[in-house]
Parts: C-alpha cells; sequence; structure tokens
C-alpha cells in the first residue's frame, strides 16, 4: 500500500476530525462581553478551553504522523540530464531548513504547526522553489546598474572614494569582491583580495556575468532567446538519502516583540531535518564563463549564504555532501575517522556578511549545538546574525555540553580560509 501524500497530510488531513465550534463560541464570548453576562462569558470560556484541549491532543497524533514521515517505499522526483545537465547535492546542516512559510497554516489552534512548508505538487515532498534559488543566488550579485557600470568604467577612482561613504555602493563593491575571488578561486582569474585591487576589467566581468545568468543579457546588450538562458529547476530530495530518516523535525521559534524582556509565546513549526541529502538542478550556458565553472560558482554561493527562511538564525545552511567530498573516496588515505574529523574542521564556509565584524580581538558569545567524538559544533552569534563552525574537541577550553554557552575569542583579522579563534565554555 503506498503511503499518503505528505502534502495533503500536512495541509487537508492535519485539520480533519477537529472540532471548529469554538468559532460560535467566539461569537458568544464577545455578546457577553457587551452585554456584560458574567455567566455566559465563563460558560463560553470553559467550552472553548475543552474544545481546543480536545483538537490538541488530536493534533499531536497527526504531529507524530508528521514527523516519522521517512522516504522509505516513496519515489524520489528527478530530472534527466536532458533537461538538467547540471546538478549537485547539498546536506541541510544543524538546526534545519524552513522554505514556504509564507503559505497559510493556522486556524487559532492550541499546540498546532503555525507555518506553511512548500510541497512539490506531484510528489507531496518537500522541495525548494528554482525561482527562490535563483533569487538567492543572484541576492550575491552586486546588481550595478547600466549607469553605474558606465560611470565605474569613466572614473574608477572616484566610485572608490564614493564607496567609502555610501553604504549602498560599498555593499556592491564587496559583491563584486566577493564574486570575483570566488572565480578566481575556480581559477578563472588573476587573484583580488580587496577594493584596493579592484579594477574595470572586475566591475565589468562580474556585471557581464551577473546579466548573463539571471537576465539572458550579452555584452552588447541584445537579449538570448529563451532555450539560451541559463535555468534554474525546483530542489528536491536527493534518492541517495537514507531511507529510514525522517523528513520532518518540530522546532519553536520564541519571537519577543518590541519588548526584549517579555516572556514569549512559543510557536511550532516544521522543518526539513538537518542531515538530509538535497539534489539541485540547472541547465548552465557557456558564455563569459563555462557552464561547469557556473554550477562550482552557484555551489559555493549556496554554501555561503544558506536558503529558505531565518537563515540570520543559523537555518537553511548547507554543507557539502558527504558523498562528494573526496576524501571519503576508497583510494585515499583519509578514511580514517581521525582524518574525516580533522576534514570536517578545516572545512569551514562562513557567509560574507560576517567577514567585517570577525577582527583581532573582537569577542562574540555563541552556544554549542552539537558535540560528537572529537568534535563540537557551534553556532557564533554576530550583529544578530549566526553562522555554524566545527572545532576538535580537544582545542575547547572548559567542558563542553550540548546547548551550553561558549566566548569565542578572535586572535587574528579573518582571512577568508579559516577562523583563528579562541573557544572557552562559560
Amino acid at each position: 500500500m503506498s503511503k499518503p501524500n505528505l502534502s495533503w497530510l500536512y495541509y487537508t488531513e492535519y485539520y480533519e476530525g477537529l472540532d471548529f465550534s469554538f468559532i460560535n463560541e467566539n461569537v458568544s464570548l464577545f455578546k457577553s462581553f457587551k452585554t456584560n453576562d458574567t455567566r455566559l462569558k465563563d460558560a463560553s470560556l470553559e467550552k472553548i478551553n475543552d474544545i481546543k484541549k480536545g483538537n490538541e491532543s488530536k493534533l499531536k497524533e497527526k504531529e507524530n504522523i508528521l514527523t516519522n514521515y521517512s522516504l522509505k517505499t516513496l519515489i524520489i522526483k528527478t530530472l534527466p540530464p536532458e533537461i538538467a545537465p547540471h546538478t549537485f547535492e547539498l546536506d541541510i546542516a544543524y538546526p534545519g531548513l524552513i522554505t514556504g512559510i509564507g503559505q497559510i497554516h493556522e486556524t487559532d489552534h492550541e499546540g498546532e504547526l503555525k507555518l506553511g512548508c512548500f510541497f512539490d505538487y506531484t510528489t507531496g515532498l518537500p522541495c525548494i522553489n528554482g525561482a527562490s534559488i535563483k533569487g538567492k543566488i543572484r541576492s550575491a550579485f552586486p546588481n550595478f546598474t547600466s549607469d553605474e557600470v558606465s560611470n565605474i568604467k569613466r572614473d574608477l577612482s572616484i566610485y572608490k572614494i564614493q564607496n567609502s561613504v555610501n553604504e549602498l555602493l560599498q555593499t556592491k563593491f564587496n559583491k563584486a569582491v566577493y564574486i570575483y575571488r570566488l572565480l578566481n578561486n575556480l581559477n578563472e582569474h588573476t587573484d583580488i583580495q580587496n577594493i584596493n585591487d579592484f579594477d574595470i576589467t572586475t566591475v565589468d566581468h562580474v556585471h557581464s556575468v551577473e546579466m548573463e545568468m539571471f537576465e539572458g543579457k550579452e555584452k552588447n546588450e541584445s537579449r538570448r532567446g529563451a532555450y539560451q538562458r541559463d535555468e534554474f529547476f525546483n530542489c528536491f530530495l536527493s534518492p541517495s538519502n537514507d531511507q529510514k530518516t525522517p523528513i520532518l523535525a518540530k522546532d519553536f521559534i520564541t519571537p519577543h516583540g518590541d519588548n526584549v524582556l517579555r516572556n514569549p509565546i512559543p510557536i511550532a513549526f516544521i522543518k526539513l531535518n538537518s542531515g538530509l541529502k538535497m539534489k539541485f538542478y540547472f541547465r548552465f550556458i557557456d558564455s563569459t564563463i563555462n557552464s561547469n565553472v557556473k554550477k562550482e560558482l552557484v555551489n559555493k554561493i549556496l554554501i555561503d549564504l544558506g536558503i529558505g527562511a531565518k537563515t540570520n538564525v543559523g537555518y537553511g545552511n548547507f554543507k557539502k555532501a558527504m558523498n562528494e567530498i573526496p576524501f571519503l573516496e576508497s583510494n585515499t588515505r583519509s578514511e580514517s575517522p581521525r582524518s574525516r574529523e580533522y576534514a570536517k574542521e578545516t572545512e569551514e564556509h562562513i557567509p560574507e556578511f560576517f567577514y567585517k565584524y570577525l577582527i583581532k580581538n573582537k569577542v562574540y558569545l555563541g552556544k554549542i549545538i552539537n558535540v560528537s567524538l572529537r568534535s563540537v559544533d557551534i553556532l557564533v552569534y554576530v550583529e544578530k546574525r549566526s553562522f555554524t563552525i566545527n572545532r576538535q574537541l580537544h582545542k575547547i577550553i572548559g567542558q563542553p555540553i550540548i546547548n551550553c554557552d561558549v566566548e569565542i575569542r578572535i586572535n587574528q583579522n579573518y582571512d577568508f580560509n579559516k577562523l583563528n579563534c579562541k573557544v572557552i565554555v562559560k
């Protein structure tokens, strides 16, 4: 017997069998306030509470079905290479991935899962919309206007001066340096590390790549046909996932509102489980840069920036899928658990937003979110946002346990390779 569609379970079956008569009781309660009828008010409140308690127990049963739903016996959707020849897999990092929260999933029941989730229409499995992926990748680019590019070409020195006082322009230049540096790491261009090394060729090249990838524009401003443009398809769960791993997990957010001292009311929602593999599909066209370079560029941006909702508090981050990391190949010496743990620590992906804050002698707070046999995962809080680092257990000062607070002291300015810092358990 086939499993029920997960999308149907969440948006339809989840609410079947619930008692919605409390809505009528709310009307009676409103009347009691208007007429100052204490007896009617007490009776209405009691009935509403009884109805909601009964519904809450039913919702918990349905929630257990959702959070125990695995890929076993399911057919995973894939796209053929003729349609999407460029693919890669990424693992969802802790604490998970949130997608589709803009969709309504709320009926004023106590204990219900409040936020929406985006599911594939045909399979009912969660996925990431291709338009969202395209938008996230483009957000890493500077988005220079044509006028700005023309002005920069006329006199770059003036724009470098303006860059120091214009915050928007500074952000654009920093993004351009970021993209150019990634291309450099992919052996596309000569080295560039900061704005002082930035030249007209750099601006022109990054702008050309952006226009070609996202608007289908050639250097001569002519537009490509629809079938000659880069395409970003929906991202689906990978067929290589462990079939027994639950797809969804329950989590909570605790909004404080304007008053940070107020005791928050937790809001429950569902997320894609950390550890799941997501497969991304694209069709890139050779142009200013090679199609395979575009694939690697997109891969690195997604690892750096993440995707989905609440990335500023750690959700939606990725790490390279274990089946795509070279050191796991059988013919390498890195097969031992010790070398794997070391490789895990040395591969570090810190989003560009944090670069300017990671300077020598700065001190930030963090929390240990995972402890393994030889290493710990640490969530670092910087400017109301966060990112994750991994450190070997013996390098932590103090006894690390999950959820304990730590202090991160920066030893030297971040060099885009690895964060040199001291971690102290508080």
